[in-house]
């Protein structure tokens, strides 16, 4: 049990017992993204439910029913809207992240997967639960939404920042939903702050980083971001909270919303693909003993031993 067996790679053997070690020195209350520890899937993906559902209710839902996510709107409180996300998703790391890593974000998983840092057999199943869980948070507040009404006034139907449900989108002939800038332009944002904020994301939650404040810092990064580009196309980053805003403004009478969801799919997975190479290429840990090995076959054997 000590030693590899003749058809055992050393390297692998070397990088087992060195993720056994990690996995046996690490203490109580300080586990972060990366530390998940091993449990069932289905408590990882209802985590993942939890954390998106968290996101899209408080983060998104604060914007909404402030009136100020409304395409081409006045955002005299932005900053108060980009600390309500900023916290959502600060407080669902906190909360579930040491359950399912804390993704919350189709593409999150797509960068954790491209880097080495998760199985491929959890991502559909970690999509599924995100998109999932932003239609059920941001129809909570659909649901409160619809029953908006000013005697002798307006009611939600009128209002565009509750029909569009904070749909992000762009400039398109023939539509009229407040944006202003391209989908070139749309594209370029998406890629570049989904590649950001993913970057961030896994370099605070590798095992060299400091402890606890990477819920702060993936928070505050997503904050900016939301600051800097709610103007311009809503500000997306992150295809499950797209999706779940294209369905209940569709619902809610709009089409536009479904039809520009592409860019913000396309997007973030660019920008995925992007960051994980980038923390691939920076990483220094070794080899058998980086991030999340416990949630990779290697660590799985090396915790057997």
């Amino acid at each position: 049990m000590g030693g590899s067996s003749p058809e055992e790679p050393v390297g692998v053997a070397i990088g087992a017992r060195s993720a056994k070690h990690q996995i046996a020195q690490r203490s109580p209350g300080t586990s972060t993204m990366a530390d998940a520890v091993p449990t069932s899937p289905t408590k990882k993906y209802l985590a993942e439910f939890l954390g998106t559902f968290t996101l899209l209710f408080g983060g998104l839902g604060a914007g909404i029913l402030l009136g100020y996510f409304s395409p081409g709107a006045n955002f005299p409180n932005a900053g108060f809207i980009a600390l309500a996300v900023g916290g959502s998703i600060a407080w669902g790391v906190y909360a579930w992240g040491n359950i399912s890593g804390g993704h919350y974000n189709p593409g999150v998983t797509l960068a954790f997967l491209l880097a080495g840092r998760m199985e491929k057999r959890d991502v559909v199943p970690y999509w599924v639960a995100q998109v999932m869980g932003g239609l059920v948070g941001l129809g909570a507040i659909f649901a409160i939404a619809m029953g908006y009404h000013v005697t002798g006034s307006s009611s939600c139907s009128t209002i565009p920042a509750c029909t569009a449900m904070g749909a992000d989108g762009y400039a398109q002939a023939g539509v009229m939903n407040g944006y202003a800038f391209s989908a070139a332009s749309v594209l370029v944002l998406e890629i570049v702050a989904s590649f950001v904020f993913y970057t961030v994301i896994l370099f605070v939650t590798d095992k060299q980083s400091w402890k606890g404040f990477h819920g702060l810092a993936i928070g505050g990064m997503l904050g900016v971001l939301v600051l800097m580009g709610m103007n311009v196309d809503g500000a997306g980053y992150n295809p499950a909270r797209s999706t779940a805003s294209a369905v209940w403004g569709s619902i809610a009478g709009l089409s536009w919303p479904v039809l520009q969801l592409w860019a913000f799919w396309v997007g973030p997975f660019i920008g995925a693909a992007i960051a994980a190479f980038v923390w691939r290429v920076l990483n220094t840990e070794p080899e058998g003993s980086g991030p999340d090995i416990e949630n990779t076959k290697l660590g799985r054997a090396a915790a057997k031993r």
